[in-house]
């Protein structure tokens, strides 16, 4: 059902549903509320059973029902991927329902509507963004803790929703944030199989003559103290190993395919840069462009099989042996073997087929003396 009328957003579409009370006592329900899905409900709203078509109150997974398309209720934990809308003002707002009741709710469409949703955080038009919360009854900020989901973007301004939830413009737009995440448990993309799978895929191509190109750019900018701790500002990348591999795994990789023209300037496959202006550094206990961290807490990799390292040649030409290029004769040396002068070695172990130098543990070290 649809209501346009002066004074709101023609874009804006409603719909009713049905509210169900999870909580053991009644519930108020509030204009801008948001609410989720039961998705795996399978209790009927029509009153048949879609599986045997008789009168019945219920309906097996599989067979279609209803009820997921039109019972929700307040968002929690396991629900939050499944966002229907916000209560759409009317006058069962501020009721209380101790178990079920219709409601109208302003759905998002695709090209995003601006509504009335109810926020507990301070606002600023255009710019922040306001997510579920578990067991929550406004829209917040996205709280790792809760499992926030963000679904909107705040459209009005308003300073003192922080202390008291309130209403406020926003536009719905949940399709705009990456969130795979249900009740904290991975979301699947396969049982079994041999197949490669790629879950999220950028493929763009550019032809561009000047400036630059960029298929996937992850910016952040930290204002306040907050820090990483471990986890990265603007990218954090994770890979849990459950199994046996059948090769090599690794949860982050990087590939640079070459096949045609002639570069003429400087190809790099990963490039890690550190810029400071303007900032006091004195005060700073370690300053690095790259570290390199592992932990075994349980067993460990055999000495000839750990290094932080790996350079495997499996081409016809032998870049390994750039290696030996990578030499400082006060301080850094790059040698097959460890020496009794050094005071740090970093092994790199060299795997390649034919050519150059020998495949092996290979060690950069530094050197007490010259």
């Amino acid at each position: 059902m649809s209501y346009v009328s002066y004074g709101n957003d023609t874009l804006a579409t409603r719909k009713k549903v049905r509210f169900y009370n999870r909580e053991s006592s009644a519930e108020t329900l509030y204009e801008g509320q948001p609410l989720c899905y039961i998705f795996d409900s399978t209790t009927n709203e029509m009153g048949i059973n879609k599986q045997t078509g008789a009168e019945g109150s219920t309906t097996a997974e599989s067979y279609h029902n209803e009820g997921k398309l039109v019972q929700v209720e307040k968002p929690y934990s396991d629900n939050l991927l499944h966002f229907a809308g916000v209560v759409a003002s009317g006058s069962w707002c501020g009721k209380s329902i101790a178990a079920t009741s219709w409601v109208d709710i302003d759905v998002f469409p695709p090209n995003g509507a601006k509504v009335l949703v109810r926020a507990d955080v301070e606002c600023t038009v255009g710019v922040t963004v306001l997510a579920l919360e578990s067991d929550s009854q406004a829209l917040t900020q996205p709280l790792s803790a809760n499992q926030g989901r963000p679904v909107a973007i705040a459209m009005e301004t308003n300073a003192a929703l922080d202390s008291t939830p309130g209403l406020i413009l926003a536009r719905l737009c949940p399709n705009e944030f990456i969130y795979q995440d249900q009740t904290g448990t991975a979301l699947s993309v396969a049982v079994a199989g041999t197949s490669d799978i790629v879950v999220n895929r950028i493929n763009v191509t550019s032809a561009q003559t000047s400036g630059n190109f960029c298929a996937l750019s992850v910016e952040s900018t930290s204002s306040a103290g907050a820090g990483s701790n471990g986890y990265g500002a603007s990218l954090y990348v994770q890979g849990d190993l459950t199994g046996t591999p059948s090769s090599h795994w690794n949860p982050f990789g990087c590939w640079a395919n070459v096949t045609d023209g002639t570069p003429a300037t400087i190809i790099t496959v990963g490039e890690f840069g550190l810029y400071v202006d303007g900032a006091t550094m004195s005060s700073v206990a370690k300053v690095s462009v790259l570290t390199l961290r592992y932990q075994f807490v349980s067993d460990a990799a055999a000495d000839g099989n750990l290094s932080i390292f790996r350079i495997v040649d499996d081409g016809s030409y032998d870049p390994c042996d750039a290696l030996i290029s990578a030499y400082d004769s006060t301080s850094i040396k790059l040698a097959a073997q460890s020496n009794a002068a050094v005071s740090h070695t970093i092994p790199i172990i060299v795997e390649k087929s034919a050519g150059g130098i020998a495949p092996g543990t290979y060690y950069f070290m530094v050197s007490d003396t010259a």
